[in-house]
């Protein structure tokens, strides 16, 4: 079977319009709470990831150190 180098439209899956908007816009009632979630996730698997400590995550994420603790205690993340 010869490949292609082209896509063309018939290649791409079709736009369903009718679909409903995904249900995870409604799991988060602002964009605060919504970004405030996704800062608290991404904040505990570097800590994870470096069992805890948090000079090294910092300085993994490219943050201070200090701004990182008080992002922690902003959304009550325990040490």
């Amino acid at each position: 079977m010869k490949s292609k180098t082209k896509i063309d439209a018939d290649d791409l899956p079709s736009l369903d319009t009718t679909t409903d908007i995904p249900a995870i816009s409604f799991r988060f009632p602002t964009f605060k709470d919504a970004t405030d979630a996704y800062q608290r996730e991404f904040i505990q698997h570097k800590l994870a990831e470096f069992d805890g400590n948090v000079a090294k995550a910092a300085e993994a994420m490219g943050v201070d150190r200090s701004h990182l603790y008080r992002r922690m205690r902003n959304l009550g993340i325990k040490q």
